[in-house]
């Protein structure tokens, strides 16, 4: 349909066909009635919505047919389901103390599985607190880059603690870097794949990662490469360079010395520049001599 103005027209195609009314749900009365809870589920799972499960007042849930990430049943009324709206004045109870009871003895249960689990049940109170103090003086330590006495302090503790621990999952980590530090790469990358499994998230993503990093220096063949400082290995090429050096620096030497010569040489190369003078006197004075004895001449003539 078009409205223009106030005109409706219909503009329907020829071969248009009216959907078809649904049927009503089976066990359904007049307009007014309700369905009851199988019809409801039955109609809902029929045409693909929510099933809505009805009850007493308060107990309906939804019910979403498709199982996705995220969908679950869920109480229809939220509120009175979980208390929601409620005005809470000052000093009231927000609770039973059936309900309080309840509640830590639910704690109580949750916190006893978590300790079978990572076995720490098996350790006392001052056990765990004394490993705890080793743990921390440890960490000190570390960050003062004294490894090697850092190393000593974490193996002690993952010898009391047991691994699956968030404290035995943190001591080893840090052991595994200080294996890594000091040059002990096979043993830390042991303790790497150890705990990369961790019930503990900080500890499991960063052993992970460590992980990873020596997967990644063997796919590129850096693990092949030697960093260590050995005078073995870099005393050739120091030696070599030190005599090429010495080698230049000599003929450098020979290309520079001066030559000194003895007595006899010397009283001989006086008598040389003595006849060297002489002969140039001569050459110089001989002329002036010749000149002098020509105009004498002429004057007398």
């Amino acid at each position: 349909m078009r409205q223009r103005g106030a005109e409706i027209i219909t503009a329907f195609p020829e071969d248009f066909q009216p959907p078809a009314a649904a049927a009503p749900a089976a066990g359904s009365t007049a307009a007014g009635s309700t369905a009851t809870p199988e019809a409801a589920a039955a109609a809902a799972a029929a045409g693909g919505g929510v099933a809505a499960d009805s009850g007493a007042e308060g107990g309906e849930k939804y019910k979403p047919k498709v199982t996705t990430w995220g969908v679950f049943p869920r109480p229809n009324n939220i509120s009175q389901a979980y208390g929601g709206g409620r005005n809470i004045r000052p000093g009231q109870e927000l609770e039973t103390p059936e309900q309080k009871a309840a509640r830590e003895a639910e704690y109580a249960a949750a916190l006893q599985r978590y300790k079978a689990a990572t076995f720490t049940d098996s350790l006392s109170e001052e056990e765990l607190k004394a490993a705890q103090k080793t743990f921390d003086e440890a960490s000190v330590l570390f960050k003062r880059g004294a490894l090697q006495q850092a190393l000593v302090l974490f193996d002690e503790v993952r010898a009391k603690v047991p691994l699956k621990s968030r404290l035995g999952g943190m001591s080893t980590l840090q052991a595994a870097v200080c294996y890594d530090t000091l040059g002990n790469a096979r043993q830390a990358e042991a303790l790497y794949k150890r705990i990369r499994g961790h019930p503990t998230s900080e500890v499991s993503r960063k052993a992970k990662a460590l992980v990873f990093g020596f997967q990644a220096a063997s796919f590129l063949k850096a693990d092949t490469i030697s960093y260590a400082v050995k005078k073995d290995e870099y005393l050739k090429y120091f030696s070599y360079a030190v005599n090429e050096y010495l080698k230049y620096f000599r003929r450098a030497a020979d290309r520079n010395r001066m030559y000194v010569a003895s007595e006899e040489e010397r009283a001989a190369d006086q008598e040389e520049a003595a006849k060297a003078a002489v002969v140039a006197l001569g050459v110089v004075l001989g002329p002036v001599v010749i000149l002098g004895a020509l105009l004498a001449g002429s004057k007398l003539g």
